[in-house]
């Protein structure tokens, strides 16, 4: 925990859950706003809601600039920076004089004159700005991704974000998407994908990118990357033209040409029907 994140987030002009959410994440922050990634268990338990609300109003800070997505925790959780903008209240430094975060100390009481010391100003961006950097962060691909999983996250990243536009899902950011996939290398992405584009159709989801993490969690390891043809599609090793159990549908595929939600799923029914 460190004074100065819990001051700066006692200073954001929000309120209700949000705020003790931020204060949540704050509590588990470093000194320079990095390296908080509570469970959402511990968020929900300190604002004394469900964890969907937790969640929802984690996406709501994240959204109107106060938390930056960072990556991934030790144990797999979202890992956040907090926006350290504005100035911060006093505090007391260590020898029990108070002195304020943007470098200039008060006055001893009795008169007298104190010391100034100098410090990084925080960000004074305005919100607008600020969102867009927040928006061009999201959006960025993080250092490290593999260069032979690019072709699988443009069709993953395609597929993933048409079932977010007809299901009225939340965004799915660039970096939320590779994190999940770079922290799992040898997994069938595509066809996860697809597997997901058809089970939604009967079960709504909000947040398309932790579900696709949960299903990333539960399929198969593969011996190396998983293969994709020359138009982004997995493909099985026996070479008969199906996509992983999934054929070509009249030419058309889901995120492509491309087959509806429902075509997909019936699809998808007629395929396990015949064991396939």
């Amino acid at each position: 925990m460190s004074i100065e994140v819990i001051a700066w987030a006692l200073g954001v002009p929000i309120g209700g859950n949000a705020k003790v959410v931020l204060l949540g994440l704050a509590n588990h922050a470093h000194p320079d706003g990095t390296e908080a990634y509570p469970a959402l268990d511990t968020l929900a338990t300190y604002a004394h809601c469900d964890r969907s609300t937790a969640r929802r109003n984690v996406r709501k800070l994240v959204e109107d600039g106060w938390l930056i997505e960072d990556g991934l925790g030790p144990k797999g959780q979202n890992k956040y920076r907090l926006s350290m903008g504005g100035k911060l209240p006093p505090v007391a430094n260590r020898n029990g004089s108070q002195e304020r975060l943007d470098g200039v100390a008060p006055a001893p009481a009795g008169g007298g004159t104190s010391a100034t010391r100098t410090v990084q100003e925080p960000s004074k961006e305005p919100s607008a700005k600020r969102n867009a950097r927040a928006s061009a962060d999201r959006n960025k691909v993080p250092d490290g991704f593999p260069v032979e999983l690019q072709p699988h996250a443009k069709v993953v990243l395609k597929v993933l974000r048409q079932v977010a536009a007809e299901h009225g899902a939340r965004e799915v950011t660039v970096k939320a998407l590779l994190t999940a996939m770079m922290a799992q290398p040898r997994k069938p992405f595509v066809k996860t994908a697809y597997d997901l584009a058809s089970w939604v159709v009967d079960h709504p989801t909000k947040d398309v990118v932790a579900r696709y993490r949960n299903f990333l969690n539960n399929a198969p390891d593969l011996q190396d990357f998983e293969c994709i043809d020359d138009t982004g599609h997995p493909v099985n090793g026996n070479g008969n033209g199906k996509v992983n159990g999934l054929a070509q549908h009249g030419g058309r595929r889901y995120g492509g040409g491309r087959l509806t939600p429902q075509e997909l799923h019936e699809r998808a029914e007629q395929l396990r029907a015949e064991g396939r």
